[in-house]
């Protein structure tokens, strides 16, 4: 073999080389002539993100993906049900097509429907194409993808996308999305952080939180996020907006804030203190619900709507007891007090034993939900009980 020949041989073997690479480090598995077959992503570039994609029509039988066709007849979304061909071949990319061909017609892919992927166990690499739209309910929901990428395409992310994606470490948003539904992110127990686009119009992050565009919103903090310190800007604090962030110990909410959504803290299990400013006029149902480390709620004097008493969340002159930490040991109602709220004590465990002044009369439903260790309750004859007020294991002794 003559020194040309050799040279020739070696670069033709390092081109092999190169491309086994190639294809052992990002594989992409689709079907050919019924079988699996592997190819390097180079390969089919028409099929992945560009800014400016040649599509390349691809049969649904080719895909290993489901499809669905959509109400307009010229666009396709992914389907729920494309997990149940597991893929086992590591490291995978799932490629989603820009177009599919389906009884000789060709449809443009367009979205990622609900239910798409869930449950994917074997994902640990996803790249959304930047000719998807939107992302539907419950899409990706218990997937195990680590990071997640929001192409400039994508104008709506739909209720419950990436829910209780227990791998998932951080999500980029990018400025096109419009609209963020619903528990997006809701047990995503190692997400620490949430990035969006400074370009977005709608949506804007701060130290991993997202908050609505000028921050008088915030909306989501990542459960496994160290610490949160709400901006001055914030009015309200949203429905679920800090759910199950389990490294919270104590909370102050500046006196920008007009308004705590529902279940806000729901969930915060080390969370033992909150600090309650003059400001805050409306404070939602069930916002410390399972904060089972919460020991008290205090309320600044200065509130014209809301007050506290030894860490019990009151109405402004103690006449409807609102919310008691979940963590509370005892408690000695005022006399002031007429009417006891709805899941005002839920899930206070350390209770065996309450008398309920003779000053109420009525006691909400779900009012002590939770409360398993409460052996004996002392209820005035004139109080009214709504619906599971008292666990059916309490003794109800009237007087």
């Amino acid at each position: 073999m003559n020194m040309e020949t050799k040279k020739l041989f070696i670069y033709i073997a390092s081109l092999l080389f190169t491309f086994n690479v190639m294809a052992q480090d990002r594989l992409v598995v689709v079907k050919k002539d019924g079988k699996k077959v592997k190819y390097a992503l180079s390969k089919i570039d028409s099929l992945v993100v560009g800014e400016k994609p040649t599509c390349m029509p691809v049969t649904v039988e080719e895909t290993m993906l489901e499809f669905r066709i959509n109400e307009d007849s010229t666009t396709a979304e992914v389907d729920c049900g494309s997990c149940k061909l597991k893929m086992r071949d590591n490291p995978v990319v799932f490629v989603i097509p820009c177009q599919i061909v389906q009884n000789g017609k060709v449809y443009n892919v367009t979205g990622i429907g609900s239910c798409a992927f869930e449950g994917c166990s074997d994902m640990p690499d996803f790249i959304i194409p930047n000719f998807i739209t939107y992302i539907g309910n419950e899409a990706f929901i218990g997937t195990n993808i680590k990071t997640i990428e929001i192409p400039s395409s994508v104008i709506k992310i739909d209720d419950r996308a990436f829910s209780n994606c227990d791998s998932l470490v951080s999500a980029e948003i990018s400025s096109s999305v419009a609209e963020i539904g619903e528990g997006v992110f809701a047990g995503c127990e190692n997400l620490t952080l949430i990035n969006v686009s400074e370009d977005n119009q709608k949506y804007s992050s701060l130290d991993g939180v997202l908050y609505d565009k000028d921050k008088t919103t915030l909306l989501k903090a990542p459960m496994n996020i160290p610490s949160v310190k709400i901006t001055s800007s914030v009015k309200v604090i949203g429905d679920l907006a800090l759910e199950s962030c389990r490294n919270l110990t104590e909370i102050e909410i500046p006196s920008s804030v007009i308004k705590i959504g529902d279940g806000a803290f729901s969930k915060c299990d080390s969370l033992f203190s909150v600090e309650i400013s003059s400001s805050v006029a409306e404070i939602g149902d069930w916002v410390f619900s399972e904060c089972s480390s919460l020991t008290s709620i205090n309320v600044s004097e200065d509130n014209q709507k809301y007050s506290s008493l030894e860490g019990v969340l009151y109405n402004k002159d103690k006449t409807t007891l609102l919310t008691a930490p979940v963590n509370i040991q005892s408690i000695k109602i005022p006399t002031s007090v007429n009417v006891i709220g709805e899941g005002a004590f839920e899930s206070c465990r350390n209770l065996t034993e309450i008398e309920i002044p003779s000053s109420v009369t009525k006691i909400a439903g779900w009012t002590f939900y939770g409360c398993d260790n409460l052996k004996t309750a002392k209820v005035p004859n004139n109080c009214a009980l709504e619906k599971y007020a008292f666990p059916s294991t309490t003794e109800i002794i009237r007087y």
